[in-house]
């Protein structure tokens, strides 16, 4: 038995245990059979009760009013503008987290790290934001 043979061998043995011991026990084979099974159970009939409501109660209700005045005033913005909107909105989170994290005398600077990540981006979406061309119809 050559070494090749013997390395080819066990790992097809090793493979086709693993795969019967991974292998998912009574599974249906559509989708749909996999959906009624949910809807069959306690949990999914009251998560299907609960968006049924709420898909009756959103054509009437002040946050989705609040959330089409917020898409139109974003939309309102070009691309330019949303980019520089985004940034602020991260060096801000940046700056209250720091701030937030600082005042509960953290030990090391790994802390630091997520933050300066985030503030990187933020600091080249809004510095990207003015770069763009001037002539853009909506910034």
């Amino acid at each position: 038995m050559t070494p090749r043979h013997f390395l080819v061998t066990n790992f097809a043995d090793a493979e086709k245990r693993l795969r019967r011991i991974t292998a998912p026990v009574n599974t249906p084979d559509n989708e749909s059979a996999v959906w009624q099974t949910l809807e069959d159970s306690a949990i999914g009939r009251v998560l299907s009760t609960a968006a049924r409501w709420l898909n009756q109660a959103r054509p009437h209700s002040r946050s989705r009013e609040v959330l089409s005045a917020r898409r139109a005033m974003w939309s309102a913005h070009g691309a330019l503008g949303r980019m520089r909107m985004v940034g602020i909105a991260l060096l801000t989170a940046v700056g209250v987290h720091v701030a937030m994290t600082a005042t509960a005398s953290p030990v090391g600077g790994w802390w630091l790290i997520l933050p300066g990540i985030v503030a990187f981006f933020g600091a080249a979406a809004v510095a990207l934001s003015f770069m763009g061309p001037a002539t853009e119809g909506r910034n």
